[in-house]
């Protein structure tokens, strides 16, 4: 059994073809606004295909955006000898950590393994949004594709 990529996630849940559509490109359309305002000329390069570009802060720009409009309040944690966690939310009673990775090696997270070490049972759900597809780890990670900070 191969695990599911968003549009099959959401076929499988009877979503219509239309609505994935639209969700798709409303999460394109906002994830353009933050890079055009603080990456100047960031658009010339991706259409370029300049390689030079820091996808990172492109994608964490993009998760930002779209948990800033559901209502999620936004918090970096950084502790300079362990760890950086790209955002920490209240959710459900407790907290909640996510990890942004753009590149291949999303599997290497020192800073959520350290987190959910130096914190046992502290955190709700350890999160990785990037390439992959639906899958979780024996130490309770959860990745999800980027496109699916939607339904955090």
């Amino acid at each position: 059994m191969f695990p599911l990529d968003y549009e099959e996630f959401l076929w499988a849940w009877g979503i219509a073809q239309d609505v994935i559509d639209a969700a798709q490109e409303s999460f394109r359309a906002c994830a353009r606004l933050p890079c055009v305002m603080t990456m100047d000329g960031i658009q010339n390069l991706v259409l370029s295909g300049d390689i030079r570009i820091n996808e990172g802060s492109v994608a964490e720009n993009a998760v930002a955006t779209e948990l800033a409009k559901h209502g999620i309040p936004l918090y970096y944690y950084d502790k300079k000898t362990r760890m950086e966690l790209d955002f920490v939310f209240k959710d459900d009673g407790g907290l909640s950590v996510i990890e942004v990775k753009s590149g291949n090696n999303y599997r290497h997270h020192a800073a959520l393994d350290n987190a959910g070490a130096d914190n046992p049972g502290k955190f709700n759900r350890r999160i990785v949004l990037c390439k992959s597809n639906i899958t979780a780890n024996d130490n309770g990670i959860i990745y999800l594709p980027l496109y699916m900070t939607m339904f955090l």
